[in-house]
């Protein structure tokens, strides 16, 4: 049984962003992922999103993210 979207968010938002865990990245995020807005062009999958992640939290440091 699949995770229904909300679970999959919440996943996403408490070890992606919350607990900073980058391996997490590979799990949740399909590999043929395309993410818009973020910079000039889409950013491709998990490899593509990484420098992005790791960009953001060398920037803003200690910041917790609280889906409600």
């Amino acid at each position: 049984m699949s995770a229904s979207p909300d679970a999959v968010m919440r996943q996403w938002f408490q070890e992606v962003w919350n607990e900073r865990r980058e391996d997490a990245i590979d799990r949740i995020m399909a590999p043929d992922a395309k993410v818009h807005g973020l910079a000039e062009v889409a950013i491709d999958g998990p490899a593509g999103f990484k420098p992005f992640y790791r960009m953001f939290c060398a920037a803003f440091g200690d910041f917790n993210v609280e889906v409600v």
